[in-house]
């Protein structure tokens, strides 16, 4: 596997596991991100991470903002991932992970893959 890549398998999915990760997560705001995470056990596509991205229609109207937005949140997450996953490697479990954007208006990506960074940081230590 590509050390970059962001598969379809590594894509949360399944409407009972993102009600369950948003009932039972613990949470983490680095502005302008909220990352929801949570410990699961290990499922059989092999993933050690299963990650959910999205903005919230609220917040920006046009689907065309919103998809940006995740775009760009996509794109800093596959960039930034390593650190998360290389301590996720070493344990028994998935971790599956929800990414927020909770800023009213759209940032630079620079600011976004930097929040990214800080957040994955920060998750990975509260894991490990």
């Amino acid at each position: 596997m590509k050390k970059f890549a962001f598969p379809k398998s590594a894509r949360l999915c399944g409407q009972l596991r993102i009600q369950s990760l948003y009932n039972t997560g613990r949470n983490v705001v680095v502005p302008p991100l909220r990352f929801t995470y949570r410990k699961e056990a290990k499922d059989e596509t092999g993933e050690p991470v299963k990650v959910l991205v999205w903005a919230a229609k609220r917040l920006f109207k046009r689907a065309n903002r919103r998809n940006r937005i995740k775009r760009l949140l996509r794109e800093a997450y596959r960039s930034n991932a390593c650190g998360l996953k290389e301590v996720v490697n070493q344990t028994d479990y998935t971790v599956v992970v929800a990414i927020n954007y909770i800023e009213k208006e759209e940032l630079p990506y620079k600011d976004i893959e930097t929040a990214m960074t800080k957040g994955l940081s920060i998750v990975a230590q509260r894991l490990g």
